[in-house]
């Protein structure tokens, strides 16, 4: 369980990566459908898309989203073994086969992990990898907002 009380969420979430790999679809269309982006690029240098996700937003924008989209989203260029992938699943079946694949390549790339559901950030918090859920962004934005 991340230990960040309401005041320290904004540092907290700067002292993590300076990169984050994108693994919840749903979350990532609302922030990108509210145009509020900008709250995961004014965190991090680099932001990430594991493989599902980014085909996805590029088969389905158009083209200014598109090109938006591409001016801070890029695709992880990182292959995981099948087998480590599939035992995450197998030892998580709620997660997605690209969830899965996202645990391995945020543990090995040393990435926080963008991701809402509170029973799949414990499995990335499990191996040491630090979640960022859309409350927390949207806080640490707040809290800048207000300072």
């Amino acid at each position: 369980l991340h230990l960040c009380d309401r005041r320290q969420r904004q540092m907290c979430i700067r002292d993590s990566s300076k990169s984050v790999l994108i693994a919840d679809k749903d979350a990532f269309e609302t922030f990108l459908l509210t145009e509020h982006e900008n709250l995961i690029t004014g965190l991090y240098e680099d932001v990430y898309l594991t493989p599902d996700i980014y085909q996805l937003f590029v088969k389905n924008l158009d083209i200014k989203a598109l090109k938006r989209f591409n001016e801070f989203a890029k695709k992880i260029e990182y292959n995981a073994s099948d087998i480590a992938v599939r035992s995450i699943l197998e030892q998580n079946q709620m997660m997605l086969k690209d969830e899965g694949f996202a645990v391995i390549a945020a543990m090995m790339n040393k990435m926080d992990v963008f991701i809402d559901d509170p029973r799949k950030a414990a499995v990335f918090e499990a191996r040491s990898v630090h979640v960022v859920r859309p409350s927390e962004l949207i806080m640490a934005a707040t809290t800048t907002e207000r300072e």
